[in-house]
């Protein structure tokens, strides 16, 4: 993916998304990978704050002292959190400094798996527009189940802006490749590719 671009995968439960953002992301220090959790939802800045761990984590460059304690009410790692009450806007400029600092650090893509778990507050910040020096983006989620926000977001979005990829189920030719690429001894896919998509569904 490009730097900068934003890429929607989108697929049914269990058809290979998890799979392909952690091949994307294996062995790549300059590409994060995270994603929401079931339960997320019910809880304002669970996915951001599993988020900025991991580019805590990482130490992905200097953080403004601002930004951090704006972060430390989502994760107290991170130093004392301020007094004043939560502001959203506020949060939403500190989870876009982070960002700015993980590109100055290398950082040049984040990858959050299923979206569809995430809570609202979590993608108004991740859906904002990117600061000046944008991470490449990448969301998996599942086409069916997708958020409120999420789908106001790609209706409103500019055209070419974002960038979808739909995982589809493979016809009986693809599990024959597929069965192929294994190279398995004494394993002949043409004679079990029919079996195992009847099986499998594809």
């Amino acid at each position: 993916i490009a730097d900068g671009a934003t890429l929607l995968l989108e697929g049914e439960p269990g058809i290979g998304k998890t799979r392909l953002l952690e091949d994307a992301a294996a062995g790549r220090p300059d590409v994060l990978l995270t994603g929401a959790q079931a339960g997320d939802a019910r809880v304002p800045y669970a996915l951001l704050a599993r988020i900025v761990a991991v580019l805590a984590e990482r130490d992905a460059g200097a953080v403004p002292d601002w930004a951090r304690a704006e972060l430390a009410r989502l994760l107290p790692a991170l130093g004392a959190a301020p007094a004043a009450r939560l502001d959203a806007l506020r949060m939403q400029q500190a989870w876009t400094a982070t960002l700015a600092a993980a590109a100055e650090a290398g950082v040049r893509a984040l990858l959050v798996d299923d979206l569809h778990h995430a809570d609202e507050a979590s993608l108004e910040c991740l859906l904002a527009p990117a600061g000046p020096r944008p991470l490449a983006r990448v969301f998996g989620v599942r086409a069916r189940e997708m958020p409120a926000a999420l789908l106001g977001w790609l209706e409103a979005a500019a055209p070419g802006a974002v960038d979808r990829l739909a995982l589809t189920m493979l016809d009986e030719a693809g599990v024959a490749a597929l069965l192929a690429s294994l190279e398995l001894a004494r394993f002949e896919p043409r004679h079990w590719s029919r079996a195992m998509t009847r099986h499998s569904g594809g």
